[in-house]
Formats: C-alpha cells, sequence, structure tokens
C-alpha cells in the first residue's frame, strides 16, 4: 500500500498484527483471538510505502477527525511471483509484448504461472498463454 496522504493514528492508520503471518491456525476462539489493543499502526508520511504478506491480520484504524481522510493505493501481488493479482493484457499492445524480456512479459500478465500449489494462472484451454499468444 502506497500512502497519498499522511496515515496517523488519528486518521485511521493501517493497522496489523505483527507476527500473525506465522499463526499455524486462523480459527480462534473469542477468548484466544486478538484484541485491537495487540495491533499496531503503520504510520507513514504521504509516499511511504507498506508491504505485507498476504496473512498478516491488517485492518483500517479507526478515523477519529472530523475532515481529514487516509488515501491510499493497493498494489495487490501475487508474492511469489511479483505478479499483478489481476493482470490487464489488452491495455498493452502485443506487438510492444514481443520485444519485452520473458520475466516482463510473466508481470504483465502475458505469460502463464504455475504456482507450487494449486493449478496454472492465466492460461488458454489449459495451455501455456505464452504458447498460444506465440511468445516463445
Amino acid at each position: 500500500m502506497i500512502a497519498l496522504t499522511d496515515f496517523t493514528e488519528e486518521n485511521g492508520a493501517t493497522r496489523v498484527v505483527p507476527g500473525s503471518h506465522e499463526w499455524d491456525n486462523f480459527e480462534m476462539s473469542d477468548e484466544e483471538r486478538f484484541r485491537h489493543q495487540e495491533t499496531i499502526p503503520a504510520l507513514m508520511k504521504a509516499g511511504d510505502m507498506l508491504i505485507w504478506e498476504g496473512k498478516v491480520i491488517h485492518s483500517g484504524g479507526e478515523n477519529k477527525t472530523g475532515n481529514e481522510y487516509r488515501r491510499g493505493t493497493s498494489l495487490p501481488m501475487i508474492p511469489g511471483y511479483f505478479t499483478p493479482e489481476e493482470t490487464y493484457p489488452f491495455s498493452i499492445d502485443l506487438e510492444i509484448v514481443r520485444n519485452l524480456p520473458a520475466r516482463v512479459q510473466k508481470i504483465i500478465g502475458f505469460r502463464s504461472i504455475f504456482p507450487k500449489t494449486g493449478n496454472g494462472l492465466w492460461q488458454h484451454n489449459f495451455e501455456k498463454l505464452e504458447d498460444y499468444l506465440g511468445l516463445n
């Protein structure tokens, strides 16, 4: 997440539970569940970036101001591949893409991805997208 404005405790800075990405079990009783006091605010100046792994418990804080808002933009990526969660392959001309390195083609969604677990992402009839597009 990139802060477009300052993130302060008063205007509801994003809050995280440190170490929650290492928890084995997220199914907890109400007594075991974390409390607001266990979270920490991600205080940021405009332009700062907060990077967290998808399993980190996070939320927005309470905006206690009457007229101030925190603004940010989120760039969700699949961590193992640094690939966007969603791609927009039709926004770049295929002829331009043909001249890009294979890694860049993958980052912008023109090549299939095969995680260690699960099926491949971005395929055409279960075949590699790069084969279908003739990028090999």
